[in-house]
């Protein structure tokens, strides 16, 4: 399998292809690649102590919604 098809089979994972294309129809494999490269240029970069943060968060929330309901 070729990069290509590769980052097709990430961007299948549900909310990738918001998350990284900003919703954006996906193109042909040989395309793909110069659009991922050109939207995640110059994007801020997290680090993992901060996405595990936001996870925390998540996961309070959550929780709370679990315990009293929405």
């Amino acid at each position: 399998m070729h990069s290509g098809a590769n980052l097709r089979a990430l961007l299948s994972v549900p909310g990738a292809v918001v998350a990284v294309l900003d919703g954006e129809s996906v193109p042909s494999d040989y395309a793909l690649i110069d659009l991922v490269e050109g939207k995640l240029r110059g994007r801020r970069t997290s680090t993992v102590k901060t996405v595990l943060e936001r996870v925390d968060a998540a996961n309070n929330i959550a929780g709370r919604h679990l315990v009293r309901g929405p």
